[in-house]
């Protein structure tokens, strides 16, 4: 069995994982040949890719849960998880250019959205009107807005704090980040 996740901005790179013996193994179609990705873990996936296909990112099985898993230029790196919580870092979206991952990580204080920045996991905070359980699901091409969600909440993550969704919604503003969320058109 096999799951494609991803694919370049050209549709030459498509990432996922394939299971087969017993083992999870992250995969990459180059042009439609299969390859694994070197990983140190019996389980790991691949999710995203880079636009331009230099950055793959997904996660490997730690000890107690998943952990952010990083392929580029050729090697792996084992990226982690938050300091100070339970084991756990799921990657949900990548910049353009592969240098940051959006998701939700264990921190100290339960799980939360997170910016990865190539070296730290940031804690995006609280969004308004949720609780600390939050999911960074999607983020702008050069990383200036982050989108995601809370237990009751959904909103954007910009300019270092998170704005309810229903903010954007009632200003009419498009955000490209939404997938094609469209914009607001008449009065709700």
């Amino acid at each position: 069995m096999s799951e494609a996740k991803d694919v370049t901005a050209d549709g030459r790179r498509i990432v996922g994982w394939s299971y087969a013996s017993g083992r999870t193994r992250a995969v990459q179609w180059i042009d439609g040949a299969i390859a694994a990705l070197d990983a140190p873990s019996d389980i790991a996936q691949a999710r995203l890719v880079s636009e331009d296909g230099h950055r793959i990112a997904g996660t490997i099985r730690g000890t107690a849960g998943p952990r952010l898993a990083i392929w580029g230029d050729g090697a792996f790196r084992d990226a982690g998880d938050p300091a100070g919580g339970d084991e756990y870092a799921d990657p949900h979206a990548v910049v353009a250019d592969g240098s940051v991952m959006v998701g939700a990580g264990s921190f100290a204080d339960g799980v939360r959205a997170f910016a990865w920045d190539g070296a730290t996991f940031h804690a995006l905070g609280q969004l308004p009107g949720g609780d600390l359980t939050s999911t960074a699901t999607g983020v702008g091409d050069r990383g200036e807005v982050i989108v995601g969600y809370a237990t009751q909440a959904a909103g954007a993550y910009c300019q270092g704090g998170w704005i309810s969704l229903l903010v954007f919604v009632l200003l009419g503003v498009f955000l490209e980040a939404m997938h094609g969320f469209p914009p607001a058109t008449g009065g709700i």
